[in-house]
C-alpha cells in the first residue's frame, strides 16, 4: 500500500524549477479522478494550484494528469514534452501505449534528468510485458534467510532490489 501516494510525492520533486513538466497517467478516467482527488489533498499543502487536470506550482512547474483508456489515446501525446512521465498501475497499460507515451519524455534540463517511473501490481493485461521488461531483467535478490510464517504456515524469502539493467540503447531499468 502507498505506491500511488509515493508516486504523487515523487512527481512534485522538481516543483522548484519553472520549466519542469511531469505527466501522471492512469489507464481510465474514473481511476484518474480518484488519483486527482488524492493529489489535490497533497499538493494544495505544498503550494500547487489545481486547474481541471493539472497542478501548477508558483515556480511555473506543472504536473499534468492524463488517461489513456483506448489504444488510440496514446496519440494525444504525439509532439508533447515532459522531463518526467509516471504511470500509476503500469500493468493496466499496453506495451504499445507505454512505448508511445514514453516518446514524450524529452526536453531535458541540466538540473533535471529525464525519467519514466511506474507503480504496478501483478495481473492485468500488461502483466507479462511488465514482468519481462522490469522483473526478468532486474530480478530481486534474497535479503537474509528464509522465514516461516506461523499464521499462514508458509515459508517465504525476504527480497531486495537486484542490480540495475542497462539496455543496448543505454536506458537503465530498476525493479524495486
Amino acid at each position: 500500500p502507498g505506491k500511488s501516494t509515493a508516486l504523487l510525492a515523487l512527481a512534485a520533486k522538481y516543483g522548484w524549477h519553472k520549466d519542469y513538466r511531469c505527466y501522471v497517467l492512469r489507464r481510465n478516467f474514473p481511476r484518474l479522478e480518484t488519483l486527482l482527488d488524492r493529489a489535490h489533498v497533497l499538493y494544495s499543502q505544498l503550494g500547487w494550484k489545481r486547474s481541471k487536470y493539472d497542478f501548477t506550482h508558483k515556480s511555473g512547474a506543472k504536473i499534468m494528469f492524463r488517461h489513456c483508456e483506448h489504444e488510440k489515446n496514446k496519440l494525444d501525446f504525439q509532439g508533447k514534452e515532459a522531463q518526467w512521465i509516471l504511470f500509476d498501475e503500469l500493468t493496466e497499460f499496453t506495451l504499445s501505449q507505454f512505448d508511445f507515451i514514453n516518446t514524450a519524455c524529452r526536453a531535458p534540463l541540466p538540473e533535471i534528468p529525464s525519467f519514466v517511473g511506474a507503480t504496478a501490481n501483478p495481473g492485468n493485461l500488461g502483466h507479462l510485458w511488465v514482468k519481462r521488461m522490469f522483473v526478468d531483467t532486474c530480478p530481486p535478490v534474497p535479503d537474509g534467510e528464509r522465514v516461516f510464517n506461523e499464521v499462514f504456515k508458509e515459508w517465504w524469502q525476504p527480497m531486495k532490489p537486484g542490480p540495475d539493467y542497462t539496455d543496448p540503447e543505454g536506458l537503465k531499468y530498476r525493479f524495486v
